[in-house]
């Protein structure tokens, strides 16, 4: 796999107000739920765009401990996900040399290693039109997950601008979606119960 075809972006830029403490560096194993990502993510990206904001602070040793990292201030934090996405994008569309957005917030640190490997192996031979993602069936109806992949020709500055919401633009376009056996891809960190929860899958 040519990892050069892959750039990662990771939100990590909200309040986390309903786990009533800053998620991201909350301890997930060896490494903090964030770099559980960012680590799974790596094996596929020759570059990963960090996007933070509420107490980016608390990442500032993201970009020192990965040299492969980029961390970066979503000044518009506080107007929600979409404006993150929106940072994250931009950024990426400056650099060359890939072809393929993988795309997820940053508390999704359960989400196994071949759930990645499945999507980027399918985004190959996909059409070059559409987007990947993960759906997993809960009770009798598929839901979709993270992270999800995006092809760079899919992406303008203005068209990104032209949504509200992420899910607007997904709506949009052409999806590809791959059923897969790890609920994890649904489970992000909203509370500590998700999290007590997150540790035990």
């Amino acid at each position: 796999m040519d990892n050069k075809k892959f750039i990662g972006v990771i939100l990590a830029a909200g309040f986390s107000s309903r786990a009533e403490t800053f998620k991201m560096t909350l301890k997930f194993g060896e490494n903090t739920v964030i770099e559980n990502t960012i680590i799974k993510m790596s094996k596929y990206c020759s570059k990963i765009i960090v996007v933070g904001g509420y107490k980016i602070e608390r990442l500032n040793f993201l970009s020192d401990k990965y040299d492969f990292v980029e961390l970066i201030f979503n000044e518009n934090y506080k107007d929600g996900m979409y404006s993150s996405v929106l940072k994250g994008f931009n950024r990426a569309l400056e650099e060359t040399n890939w072809e393929n957005i993988i795309f997820t917030p940053g508390d999704y640190p359960a989400v196994r290693q071949e759930v990645y490997k499945r999507l980027i192996d399918i985004s190959q031979h996909e059409a070059s039109e559409n987007i990947i993602i993960p759906i997993y069936k809960e009770k009798d109806y598929f839901r979709n997950g993270h992270p999800i992949i995006l092809k760079k020709k899919l992406l303008t500055k203005n068209n990104l601008t032209d949504y509200g919401n992420l899910r607007e633009f997904l709506y949009k376009r052409k999806q590809t979606h791959v059923k897969v056996e790890d609920k994890a891809i649904l489970k992000d960190l909203d509370t500590m119960e998700d999290y007590k929860e997150l540790l035990n899958m």
